[in-house]
């Protein structure tokens, strides 16, 4: 009976909505069917109560998806999301993890995992893990919120095993975050980084401005100096920046979203498969970051402070669906051409 609940056994939920529907609610009779149902569904209660309780296993359960298994420190997000998974038995340890790297052809910085002794650098499997975990947790609605904690939780320990080519154990935050913790700021500090941040919305419908989101992300990484997710989420943005400027033909700050398309992206680029994973990367690891600080904060400041923050989510919602629909449209033109020049 441990697997019994009462939600899904529609023998008992008939009973009791049958006899509710016949007994007028003014009756203080009890009937011997209502005895009866109330009999059976104590005993049921009862045997489900003396069970001994279910440990809740995941190791059938889907962590995440994936479209490559290209790893790569600069680009957490570049290995989409398609039909590799990784189940939770997958990442029970480094042997499992390993296991599943080597049978799925994995690499880490175009570097292939044959074995443990091979050049492949664990480390970067472990950023990029900790930072998607991170990313779903935050994103996460209350039925996955449980599974996306086990495995950011399962990366934060599986971490502490593995090790770089040149045998140094992996962290999951930047070396300059390795120091002792940090004093956090004072209330009055807090209140003014807050402050400062919903005053100055990082994300625009209109346009996509890169200093804007990097001052967002190190606001906020000053106003939680010990959280590692901030300060790994604040790594990724800057390194997204740099790779963005170095795919544009001229590095400007602002991305117009205006007539974005992919006739216009190659003005901006010449290598636009480049320009369009390293502008996605950046608006969606800005917005699971903000997604975390809305979390946060939403009800220690007024309502009216609230729902300005809220509603930030929907331009950076619109931004990464138009980038995504020029990059679907972009790969599909270019495979056109390359058919194209094939049959020539």
């Amino acid at each position: 009976m441990k697997d019994w609940d009462l939600s899904q056994d529609q023998f008992f939920l008939n009973l009791l909505l049958k006899q509710a529907q016949e007994v007028p609610v003014a009756t203080p009779a009890i009937t011997p069917q209502i005895a009866e149902v109330a009999h059976n569904l104590a005993l049921a209660l009862k045997n489900q109560i003396s069970d001994a309780p279910v440990e809740v296993s995941f190791d059938k359960q889907i962590l995440d998806s994936f479209s490559n298994l290209d790893f790569n420190d600069h680009q957490p997000f570049s290995t989409g999301r398609g039909g590799i998974f990784l189940f939770g038995k997958d990442l029970k340890d480094l042997s499992s993890l390993n296991d599943w790297l080597q049978a799925n052809h994995a690499t880490a910085n175009q570097m292939p995992f044959q074995d443990f002794d091979s050049h492949a650098n664990h480390c970067v499997v472990m950023h990029v893990l900790y930072q998607r975990a991170s990313n779903l947790l935050t994103n996460a609605g209350p039925a996955k919120k449980a599974l996306f904690q086990h495995y950011l939780d399962q990366i934060s320990v599986i971490s502490k095993t593995a090790k770089s080519p040149d045998g140094k154990a992996c962290s999951l935050v930047s070396a300059d975050d390795k120091t002792a913790p940090k004093e956090p700021p004072s209330d009055v500090k807090v209140e003014q980084l807050r402050q400062e941040i919903i005053s100055n919305p990082p994300f625009n419908s209109q346009q996509i401005n890169t200093d804007n989101i990097l001052l967002f992300a190190q606001k906020y990484a000053e106003l939680a100096p010990n959280d590692p997710q901030v300060h790994t989420a604040l790594q990724t943005i800057q390194n997204s920046i740099q790779s963005l400027e170095r795919s544009m033909n001229a590095p400007s700050t602002f991305i117009p979203m205006d007539n974005f398309n992919d006739v216009s992206v190659k003005g901006m680029s010449s290598n636009a498969t480049n320009f369009l994973s390293a502008l996605y990367n950046l608006v969606l690891s800005a917005y699971s970051l903000y997604g975390k600080f809305v979390n946060q904060t939403k009800d220690q400041v007024s309502s009216d402070a609230s729902r300005i923050l809220q509603q930030q989510l929907f331009p950076a919602q619109s931004n990464l669906n138009h980038i995504g629909s020029v990059q679907k449209n972009y790969a599909e033109a270019l495979q056109r051409t390359i058919q194209q020049s094939q049959h020539r």
